[in-house]
Formats: C-alpha cells, sequence, structure tokens
C-alpha cells in the first residue's frame, strides 16, 4: 500500500489496470517471421520467404517441407504432387495460384501466424489472370537489386517470379539468370552450403558475385511492362475488394469501346493476339493471360491495374511501339503425323510417356489423349510399366553396391558407420538418398 499520497494531484490522477488485458500472440510451430515489402511493388516471394524461414530455423528447405509441412498438407488439394525443393515445379507450387499455393499458403499461415502470407504469390489475382505460363521455371534476379541491399537481408521478389517480366523497374536493366559462374572445382560441401535467396548455393558467393555478367540496359517496353506488374503487386494485398472477374471483363470492353469503338477484332490485331481469345476474355470463357493483357494495354496506352478494376485510363506508354502486328500462326502436326508419333512412341526404347511426345509435336497431352485414346492408354501403360521396372533396378543395383560397401568397410576392420560410407563415396549421404536407404536396410536386417 502507498502511505505517501502526496504524489498524486488530485482524484482524478489514480490509474487502474484495465479491465481487459493485452492477449498473447499464440504459439506457433515455426517462427513468425515477418514477409519483407508487402504492399509494394518489390515484395518478397513465398519461395524466398520459405527460404529464409528455413535459415532462421537452421535446417534445410527440403527438410522442413518433408518432415514439417507435407505432414499438414495431407488430405489438402495439391498433395498428390510431390513438392520438393529437387522438383523443376517448385516456384509453380509457391507462387502460382493453383491448388498446390493455396494449400501450402494455408499451411504456412497456420504453423507461422503470418495472416499477409497470401499477398507473396499470385493467388489473390485467381480467377482474374490465367496461370498458364504466369511463373518462370528458372530463377532470375537482379544484381544492381542484390548488390544495393547492404544492411536488410537479400530476398528474392515476386515480380522476379513472373514469366513475363525480364527487366528491373528500378534499375532499368535486364536480370541475369540465377545460376552459378564458377567453376566446379570450387564448389562447397554440400553440408555447408547456403540455401536462400541472394546467396550461390554452389559456390556459396552473396549476390551471385561469381557470375561476371555485364549489365544490359531494358528496352522501353520491357521497363514499361515491369512497371506495371510491379503496381499489380502493389495492389494484392487488397485484391479482393478492387479486383474481380466482373470487372476485369467491363474493363476489357470499355478499353475497346474507347479506342476502337467496339471493334475488337481491331484491338486483338494491334496487340497480335487472335481476336476468339479476346472474344473469350470478354466473354468471361476463361481469364485473361498476363503477357497478352499487357501487350492490348500497350498498343492501347492504357495501365494493366485500371482495366483489372475495370475502369481503363491512359498512362505513359513507349510511343515507338504503338502497333504490333499480328503474330503468325504457328504450324501443327496434321492428324496423321500425330498417329505416326504415337505408333513410334509404342515400339520405342526405352519407353517414352505421352507428355513427351507432345512436347516433340508441341501440344498438349490431353490433345493426343482425347483424339487417340486407345493409343494412348497404351503409351501410359507402357511407359507405367517401364517406370515400375526401372524403380526396382535402380533399387537392386543399391542394394548391391550397399553390400560392396558394408563388405570392404568389414574387411579392412572399420566399423559401418555413416561417417565412414561418406568416405568411402567421397561425397556426404543426404538421408533421403537412396544408396543411404539401402545401406540402412541391409544393417538392420543383420
Amino acid at each position: 500500500m502507498l502511505e505517501n499520497f502526496d504524489i498524486f494531484d488530485g482524484d482524478a490522477d489514480v490509474y487502474f489496470d484495465p479491465l481487459v488485458m493485452p492477449r498473447l500472440r499464440p504459439a506457433t510451430i515455426l517462427y513468425d517471421l515477418e514477409p519483407i515489402g508487402v504492399g509494394t511493388g518489390a515484395c518478397e516471394s513465398l519461395r524466398g520467404y520459405f527460404d529464409r524461414l528455413a535459415d532462421s530455423h537452421r535446417v534445410n528447405p527440403t527438410a522442413l517441407i518433408e518432415d514439417v509441412i507435407a505432414q499438414h498438407l495431407r488430405g489438402l488439394p495439391g498433395y498428390s504432387i510431390r513438392i520438393t525443393t529437387r522438383s523443376k515445379q517448385l516456384s509453380r507450387h509457391f507462387i502460382s495460384g493453383g491448388a498446390s499455393t493455396e494449400s501450402i499458403t494455408k499451411v504456412l499461415v497456420k504453423l507461422t501466424g503470418v495472416q499477409e502470407l497470401d499477398s507473396c504469390t499470385m493467388l489473390p489475382t485467381r480467377g482474374i489472370i490465367g496461370t498458364r505460363g504466369l511463373i518462370r521455371s528458372r530463377s532470375c534476379h537482379c544484381p544492381l537489386c542484390f548488390q544495393a541491399v547492404k544492411s536488410k537481408p537479400r530476398y528474392a521478389q515476386l515480380l522476379w517470379e513472373v514469366e513475363c517480366v525480364t527487366a528491373c523497374p528500378i534499375h532499368n536493366i535486364k536480370f541475369v539468370e540465377s545460376v552459378c559462374g564458377a567453376e566446379r572445382s570450387v564448389y562447397t560441401h554440400k553440408p555447408q552450403k547456403k540455401l536462400l535467396s541472394g546467396v550461390c548455393s554452389k559456390c556459396g558467393s552473396i549476390g551471385y558475385c561469381c557470375r561476371n555478367d555485364t549489365v544490359t540496359t531494358a528496352s522501353s517496353v520491357e521497363i514499361w511492362k515491369a512497371q506495371q506488374v510491379a503496381e499489380l503487386i502493389l495492389h494484392l494485398p487488397k485484391a479482393a475488394t478492387i479486383f474481380s472477374q466482373e470487372r476485369t471483363i467491363y474493363g476489357l470492353k470499355e478499353l475497346v469501346t474507347k479506342s476502337t469503338n467496339g471493334v475488337s477484332a481491331i484491338v486483338a490485331n494491334n496487340a497480335g493476339i487472335y481476336k476468339s481469345v479476346l472474344w473469350g476474355w470478354m466473354n468471361g470463357r476463361f481469364p485473361p493471360n498476363l503477357p497478352q493483357l499487357l501487350d492490348i494495354c500497350l498498343s492501347t496506352g492504357v495501365s494493366l491495374v485500371s482495366v483489372l478494376k475495370g475502369e481503363p485510363s491512359e498512362c505513359e506508354c513507349p510511343r515507338q511501339i504503338s502497333i504490333i502486328r499480328a503474330k503468325p500462326r504457328k504450324d501443327r502436326a496434321s492428324y496423321e503425323e500425330r498417329e505416326s508419333a504415337l505408333r513410334q512412341a509404342l515400339s520405342a526404347t526405352p519407353s517414352i510417356s505421352i507428355a513427351a511426345v507432345a512436347r516433340k509435336l508441341k501440344l498438349h497431352r490431353t490433345t493426343l489423349i482425347g483424339q487417340f485414346p486407345e493409343l494412348a492408354t497404351r503409351i501410359i501403360k507402357r511407359f507405367s510399366e517401364f517406370r515400375k521396372e526401372s524403380s526396382v533396378n535402380r533399387r537392386q543395383h543399391d542394394l548391391e553396391v550397399a553390400g560392396a560397401m558394408i563388405k570392404k568397410l568389414r574387411d579392412a576392420g572399420v566399423p559401418c558407420t555413416h561417417r565412414n560410407f561418406s568416405k568411402l563415396t567421397n561425397q556426404y549421404l543426404l538421408p533421403e538418398t537412396s544408396l543411404w536407404v539401402a545401406l540402412r536396410k541391409l544393417l538392420s536386417e543383420e
């Protein structure tokens, strides 16, 4: 109790604890790491965020996916796809607006408690912009963005993952591919590699300094497209309130009306796309494709975001590109050529998949399956049996190699430990490698 009441100026100066105490943030399985740049054109991508999250936990991203994330993905859409860091489709799983991206985002929001992670993907534009060809398969970056960062952590931007963006809107230079430029002799040991955005995973150089690329100035069209996509990413946190399929359709119709008095064929021809594609967008048959939608905005001189809002407005565009001629139609394989390619695939050695045949013909596999269901079924069955047989042979070969390694160590009087096996193979055996699985199986059977 306070005995000296002179410290109060009056009765009104006595303070009490509030009736409702502030609640503590609920505990989460993973750190509540905040994404960088949300609400700006330089927002961090979800894949880069996941790499930083794994680094903060001092674990490998592969281990975090397979040991933690995969357990919570069971039963959700997109779980049938094998999501690992070795997959070529990793960027699409993490960033595009598909079912797997939605499931991964929900799991990460649940495990970290961070609610704005969907703004690090293209999920807010789902149903408004098509996802096919939206995300590039190979990573790239702006070298000056990595060099400009000194005190802040280097991170991968969502803008760098968009396929149609090839330049940095800040430094006006072209992107470079995120691959190592050093010799193989200076590669770091696998357990010592830093799997983090802005760090070369091969030689460990910061900001990919191992690449001696000359900075190339981007064209005015490339810079304009990068600025438009950056403005779109800036509006992702509030996309649910300002974007919708109905507004996009209305914006396209208004764009056609203002530019050519309602003649959509002229707009499509100037943008280099087929008029049937633009008709499908304007009638809600399918969402617009981002690269083609940018070409339409460029040829008509309007901004991308204004069209998606339903209020097309003029913006500054490169004047030397006012009209873009229509692209020539691609040569497609005839019906006889498709059937011949499928019959050749039935006798090919080793067996090839229906997807490989479709890629060779520059078609989608569903087109071949729909036209030739009997031949496609036989090819799919043959390739499935080939994969099963290859898997069995590969496991048998690993068991033979593992048996020879165990025998060699025991003949030399050396204990069969993980370290000795790694020395024998001259490489670090990770837990998920097939050779280490075979070694553990033989040792457990003894």
